[in-house]
């Protein structure tokens, strides 16, 4: 698996907006939507800290919604904390055990196989 250092990041997220900008061009419906999970990895993989990636995905579960619909939307397009874990991960200046240890909620508790490949580099 792939795995990005501060710069590999920021080259990540430099190519994701391109990609998003480059399809904008050429359909004529919005592709923000449909690229806003991979938005959220670079978005991700371009914080500073395993601290300051956490207390994102903490303000992103706190903000409301609007309606049912757009939350079943948002729903649908957010990163799981395993998910946004194993994004993280990738970063080699974050360590994954802190990673699990900061994100709340047990959805990655019973996950120990995907823990495990994630501390060993590749």
């Amino acid at each position: 698996l792939k795995r990005f250092d501060e710069a590999g990041a920021m080259l990540f997220g430099e190519h994701v907006r391109k990609l998003t900008d480059a399809l904008s061009l050429l359909v004529a419906t919005s592709v923000r939507h449909e690229l806003s999970r991979l938005s959220q990895m670079a978005f991700l993989l371009n914080t500073s800290s395993v601290q300051e990636a956490v207390g994102l995905l903490l303000s992103q579960l706190a903000s409301p919604t609007s309606t049912s619909a757009s939350a079943s939307a948002s729903e649908n397009t957010r990163l799981s904390h395993a998910e946004a874990a194993a994004v993280l991960a990738r970063r080699v200046e974050f360590d994954a055990a802190e990673l699990y240890e900061l994100l709340p909620g047990d959805e990655h508790a019973g996950d120990e196989h995907e823990r495990r490949d994630l501390r060993t580099p590749r």
